[in-house]
């Protein structure tokens, strides 16, 4: 069992909320118009009850163990060799998901702000913040999160100005082609309410663990407040045909907005926007390092797989993966092991739960 560092309420709720908002935002309205449409914005309050569902899964299963992360859990629940490779799993999808949005991080910034530099150096340059706030453990992620949400909030309210422009009546009729789309699209949304699952780890260091559920309502309320103000202003603000084409609508949006004083404004925003991505790699890659150590049960070890990792990411620069098609496919990915873990894994082990709590104590009756 690892060492506990108290998260107080709000800590709690910032780092799942910063985890969230990522890739999402900048990304979704163009996803779920291919799919949806116009309506595609309804998905997003589907996708946010399903992630409030989940997160009861979560939190539940929990409240038994209140001292234990999940990957606590799984050895006494599976056994030893079970148990193990079904950590080994989820240090997988934590890797991934950490490495998926670092080599996304530097295609974006590759591609809209600086696209004569070398994507290794913008590896270099990440790497040593991400190293920095990660090697120091939950206290520093809990702060950055903090200042995160502090030092970026003034870009809701910047991307409310487009609103003033927007036609309203592109929104009807509203599910002019049916549910049945709608549905279809729904998965989607939820690539934009992964970081949910991070409870698993940040439920034991809540000082008040009545209040788990309660933050995470919040945090996912906030995200989910997020998704619809980006979707829905970009089906009201750019046509079809942009919101076909545009990779990053959201984007798009910003660069719609012109000051007497300002030109370029996205690419402010975007180069902002880089704090709100390190909150969702870290967290991640802060998941696998422990699920590691949990794993090797060598937590003095965890520097180095820190190193290593980071290295790795160098030499993966090196290969042709920062492109159009290669962040696409492993998006997809992404979104897949997303579904597995984040939203079928919690319902799988709280039905598994029960079982096993049932059986135990009936073996402790007999």
């Amino acid at each position: 069992m690892q060492k506990k560092t108290p998260l107080s309420f709000g800590q709690y709720i910032f780092i799942i909320y910063k985890t969230q908002i990522g890739i999402g935002v900048l990304t979704l309205p163009h996803d779920l118009f291919q799919i949806s449409g116009i309506d595609g914005w309804i998905a997003v309050i589907f996708g946010w009850i399903i992630s409030l569902i989940i997160g009861f899964f979560i939190v539940n299963t929990l409240e038994k163990h209140p001292d234990e992360t999940l990957y606590d859990l799984l050895p006494k629940y599976f056994g030893k060799w079970l148990g193990k490779g079904i950590l080994f799993c989820w240090i997988i999808y934590t890797l991934y998901a950490a490495s998926y949005v670092f080599m996304y991080t530097v295609y974006l910034i590759k591609v809209w702000v600086l696209p004569n530099t070398s994507p290794i150096l913008l590896g270099i340059l990440f790497i040593v913040p991400i190293f920095q706030i990660t090697v120091r453990g939950l206290p520093m992620i809990s702060r950055y999160a903090e200042l995160t949400f502090l030092v970026t909030i003034w870009m809701y309210p910047i991307i409310l100005i487009t609103a003033h422009y927007g036609m309203w009546f592109n929104l009807l009729p509203i599910v002019k082609d049916g549910w049945m789309p709608i549905f279809k699209s729904t998965p989607t949304t939820a690539l934009s309410f992964l970081g949910f699952e991070l409870i698993y780890l940040l439920y034991p260091h809540l000082k008040n663990k009545k209040q788990a559920y309660k933050g995470m309502f919040i945090a996912n309320t906030m995200t989910a407040i997020v998704l619809l103000l980006v979707t829905i202003l970009s089906y009201v603000r750019l046509s079809e045909a942009e919101l076909s084409y545009a990779i990053w609508p959201t984007l798009d949006l910003i660069k719609l907005i012109r000051f007497p004083f300002l030109e370029r404004l996205e690419i402010i925003f975007i180069s902002a926007y880089i704090i709100i991505l390190f909150m969702t790699i870290i967290p991640y890659l802060y998941m696998a390092l422990s699920g590691t150590s949990q794993l090797i049960q060598r937590s003095s070890l965890k520097k180095y797989a820190l190193v290593g990792i980071l290295f790795l990411w160098i030499i993966l620069l090196y290969s042709p993966i920062i492109g159009f098609q290669p962040i696409i496919y492993f998006k997809k990915w992404f979104a897949n092991l997303g579904l597995i873990f984040a939203f079928a894994f919690p319902v799988l082990l709280w039905l598994y739960s029960k079982v096993f709590l049932a059986l135990r104590k009936g073996q402790v009756k007999g």
